[in-house]
């Protein structure tokens, strides 16, 4: 069961990096909504180079969730969901807080993106620990 949350929030991460690759600027615009352009009002050289890292990091977890998903040892998937659920979405929440990209921090931002997939991810996380099964511990061979 763990294998197919891992599969499933692999497949976003990789969707993220994607956009956040393929269209650094349009992601920012995307963020702050219609009309806002991020060339205009901020170094879009640089803008474009951290969100790319950002969607780097994505594709890099993202492919890391894939190969969680088809190997056998549920200990170290559990692991993995229980770092990402424990460290990883924690720090994007306190990110969000702290410095919102669009200027409203959290309570007003709960409801808007990318709050509802940090939820998700959450949800996938306690999923992949709660019904993830046992690791049968493995015995050596001489």
């Amino acid at each position: 069961m763990s294998g197919i949350a891992s599969f499933i929030m692999g497949a976003i991460h990789c969707a993220l990096g994607y956009v956040h690759i393929g269209t650094p600027l349009a992601a920012i615009d995307l963020i702050h909504g219609p009309g806002y352009e991020a060339s205009d009002s901020i170094d879009s050289k640089m803008v474009a180079h951290l969100v790319s890292v950002v969607g780097a990091f994505h594709i890099f977890t993202g492919v890391l969730f894939i190969m969680l998903s088809v190997q056998d040892n549920v200990s170290i998937r559990k692991c993995i969901h229980g770092i990402h659920g424990c460290v990883l979405v924690p720090i994007m929440v306190w990110n969000l807080v702290k410095a919102p990209p669009t200027g409203t921090a959290l309570p007003n931002y709960t409801t808007a993106m990318p709050m509802p997939l940090i939820y998700f991810w959450i949800v996938l996380d306690l999923f992949a620990l709660i019904f993830g099964g046992k690791s049968s511990p493995k015995t050596k061979t001489n």
